[in-house]
């Protein structure tokens, strides 16, 4: 049931904030709870030196998908908004798997 809210949350949401300033704002506040973990468990030499890879896949792993799917939910029902972020295993799997790429070879392709 909580995994389900953060939908229809964003479908409430979107429209009212944007799905920019909504997800802006859905990452900051997750930021700010996780920040001290992440200073309370490592030293600050090594966060820094790894800023930007760390900052690069959040925006491309988190923050990009909120988005997108923040801007579908403005015309989409918020069950469906689930249905294609359920996908998204299926998709990381197939991706790989292109005509060209010998990344998976188990994969059957027509």
């Amino acid at each position: 049931m909580l995994w389900g809210a953060s939908f229809l949350f964003m479908r409430v949401g979107a429209p009212e904030f944007g799905p920019i300033a909504l997800i802006g704002l859905r990452v900051a506040i997750a930021a700010l709870c996780l920040w001290p973990l992440l200073l309370a468990g490592s030293d600050a030499t090594s966060l820094r030196r790894h800023a930007l890879p760390m900052a690069t896949v959040g925006i491309c792993n988190s923050a990009l998908p909120f988005v997108l799917l923040a801007y579908a939910s403005l015309s989409l029902t918020a069950g469906f908004t689930a249905l294609i972020n359920a996908t998204v295993p299926l998709w990381a799997a197939l991706v790989p798997c292109g005509p060209r790429s010998s990344a998976c070879s188990g994969c059957v392709t027509a």
